[in-house]
C-alpha cells in the first residue's frame, strides 16, 4: 500500500521572516525575502501560509520593490527564456 504524502504547490512568492531557527541570524523578524529554493521540489511550495526555508536559500528584498515584483524574481525569467528559446524560435525573416 502506498503512503499518501500531502504536498503543497507553488514556486513563486515573497515572504516575511516570522522566526529564525537555531543558529540563523542573517534576517530579522518581519524582513521580506525571496528564494529560488522555497521547497516546492519537496512538496513544500509557496501556496501556504508558512514554510520553513534554510537561511542560506533566502535573499533579502529591498523596501522599494513591490511584493508583486519580488514574487516573480525567479519564475518569470525562466518562463521568458523557455518562451523565447523553445516556443518562439527566431528566424532570419522575423529578425529582420
Amino acid at each position: 500500500m502506498l503512503q499518501q504524502k500531502q504536498n503543497t504547490a507553488g514556486a513563486a512568492g515573497v515572504g516575511r521572516v516570522e522566526a529564525n531557527g537555531e543558529g540563523a541570524s542573517k534576517f530579522s523578524k518581519g524582513q521580506r525575502v525571496v528564494s529560488p529554493g522555497w521547497g516546492a521540489r519537496h512538496g513544500q511550495g509557496t501556496w501556504q501560509q508558512y514554510c520553513v526555508v534554510p537561511e542560506e536559500k533566502l535573499i533579502a528584498v529591498a523596501d522599494s520593490v513591490s511584493d508583486t515584483s519580488a514574487a516573480q524574481f525567479f519564475v518569470n525569467p525562466v518562463t521568458v527564456v523557455g518562451f523565447v528559446e523553445v516556443s518562439l524560435p527566431v528566424t532570419s525573416s522575423i529578425a529582420g
